[in-house]
């Protein structure tokens, strides 16, 4: 981003941590955002970018021993892919993070299911996601 083309419109969502991430899915805009302390995710959803948005739940516990998740949602080769942060590794903590990216779906209705952290990820057959990402 470069500038910024209009006025700033303050979105409102209950418990707003920090951390906003916006997708577009079968013309709905979901709004993703770390909510709460220790941070959970959140999200909202509504028909146009500026709003109402209609509070839809956590779709992400705590991310272990990390304090605070930070979301991002992308569709890559027709899948969704869920990405944030913990303290997974041995020696992390909240200042010592680690990428995580988990699989995403929806229901039949548009919500979100619940994405549950794994130590697995993604698996995309026959190559690791990681391997995917540079070839693109």
């Amino acid at each position: 981003m470069t500038e910024i083309d209009g006025e700033i419109h303050r979105i409102d969502v209950p418990n707003f941590t920090e951390a906003p991430w916006l997708h577009k899915y079968n013309g709905k805009y979901y709004l993703t955002y770390a909510s709460e302390w220790p941070e959970k995710i959140a999200y909202a959803v509504a028909d146009h970018i500026g709003g109402p948005y209609t509070p839809m739940g956590i779709i992400s516990e705590i991310a272990g021993n990390s304090n605070t998740t930070h979301p991002a949602i992308v569709n890559f080769k027709n899948q969704w892919l869920f990405f944030s942060h913990n303290g997974g590794l041995p020696d992390g903590t909240s200042y010592s993070r680690s990428i995580i990216a988990e699989p995403m779906s929806y229901d039949k209705d548009g919500k979100i299911n619940f994405i549950p952290a794994t130590a697995k990820g993604i698996t995309t057959p026959p190559r690791r996601l990681s391997s995917v990402i540079l070839e693109e």
